[in-house]
């Protein structure tokens, strides 16, 4: 798999022009955006990496609370039909 570090101005410029980077072994990133307003993209990512496939919303309270209900109202705009919601309790914390 590759990773893709990109702004929002990079992705509106030249997404597709970037230099692919390797991440170590096991790890299955497949794209990676950091900046304000990236989760306004999601639908395009999804189309680009996981076209045709189901999407499913998982998190847990405290992301659920910061992001999720913003990320479903993006996928419901965007005529993307959720499969499931899956949130679970942001408490105790999970250890890695």
């Amino acid at each position: 798999m590759v990773y893709y570090a990109v702004t929002h101005k990079e992705y509106t410029e030249r997404f597709l022009q970037m230099p692919m980077i390797n991440v170590p072994a096991g790890l299955e990133t497949a794209g990676f955006m950091l900046g304000e307003g990236e989760l306004n993209f999601l639908p395009e990512l999804l189309d680009k990496f996981f076209p045709q496939k189901k999407v499913y919303l998982v998190a847990d309270d405290n992301t659920y609370k910061a992001a999720g209900l913003r990320v479903r109202e993006i996928l419901l705009a965007a005529n993307i039909v959720l499969e499931g919601e899956y949130v679970f309790p942001g408490t105790p914390l999970l250890h890695p």
